[in-house]
């Protein structure tokens, strides 16, 4: 009983902390009151004030907590899996793999970019494979699992300075894709 009233009071305080980022995300370019944003939500009577919240900062608020949920359950499943309360995928290599992969694409292949998603992809599951091999010695343990991850992540990540140096007049469309940005998405997108 204890145990449930403990999670019961983490949701609470979870849905609590997001119903709050959701107002304080309000703040933008065309400063909205709160009950000018309800009455848009409500009643639809404002034009310009429901095209600002239901097509720009409704859609960006739910995408951003659909990206914040997976990114949870992703690192969840990793630290479980690994067994180790600090495995994340930049740890273990996967994400610097990824990025290498988006940085080859975008400053050497840019006539690939559409599908960009996907190579990012394979290099992610291309470091993940390489940490396995190297950490493989009579079965694989979760500790060399990590060791091999921070070798593969310190090398992958020698490879994104090299081609930072190496295109530095291009490298900021690069960072800009590898940072993520809601900036321009909408209902598609979500």
């Amino acid at each position: 009983m204890k145990l449930n009233k403990k999670y019961l009071i983490i949701v609470i305080g979870a849905i609590a902390l997001l119903l709050l980022l959701a107002i304080l995300s309000t703040v933008g370019t065309v400063n909205l009151e709160l009950k000018e944003i309800i009455s848009a939500l409500i009643n639809n009577d404002n034009k310009m004030v429901t095209t600002i919240v239901y097509k720009m900062r409704l859609p960006r608020n739910i995408l951003a907590a659909i990206v914040g949920a997976n990114l949870a359950v992703a690192g969840v499943l990793l630290q479980s899996v690994m067994k180790n309360p600090l495995a994340d995928p930049g740890i273990t290599g996967v994400s610097t793999g990824a990025s290498v992969a988006a940085i080859i694409i975008l400053l050497l292949l840019p006539q690939y970019t559409g599908i960009l998603p996907l190579i990012a992809f394979i290099g992610g599951a291309f470091a993940c494979i390489l940490v396995f091999i190297m950490a493989y010695k009579n079965g694989i343990k979760p500790g060399r699992i990590v060791l091999a991850g921070v070798a593969v992540n310190a090398i992958l990540g020698g490879v994104i300075s090299f081609l930072s140096t190496m295109y530095s007049d291009r490298i900021q469309s690069a960072m800009l894709w590898l940072n993520g940005s809601l900036a321009t998405k909408t209902w598609v997108h979500v």
